[in-house]
């Protein structure tokens, strides 16, 4: 068949195209900085959220126990729950 399609007898075959297996990210690449960046950039977010979320449940007006309990607990449940939660 040599009178055959050129751009099919151009194209390169499938293992010419296949990368070698070392060739994953390296070092230097974009991605893997990226990577590394988004990774280590966790820490900080986590930490951040984590304050936040204590601050804003410790800042909070009012009395845990009486939003649990509601307006129709006696002193003697507040008294309980308040010796349950420390």
């Amino acid at each position: 068949m040599d009178g055959g399609n050129p751009v099919y007898s151009e194209r390169p075959s499938i293992s010419s195209r296949v990368e070698p297996a070392g060739s994953g990210l390296s070092e230097d690449s974009p991605v893997s900085r990226y990577l590394l960046q988004r990774i280590l950039l966790v820490f900080p977010v986590l930490i951040g959220v984590s304050v936040a979320a204590f601050l804003m449940s410790h800042l909070v007006p009012g009395d845990p126990v009486t939003v649990m309990l509601g307006d129709r607990a006696t002193a003697e449940d507040a008294t309980r729950l308040r010796e349950e939660l420390g």
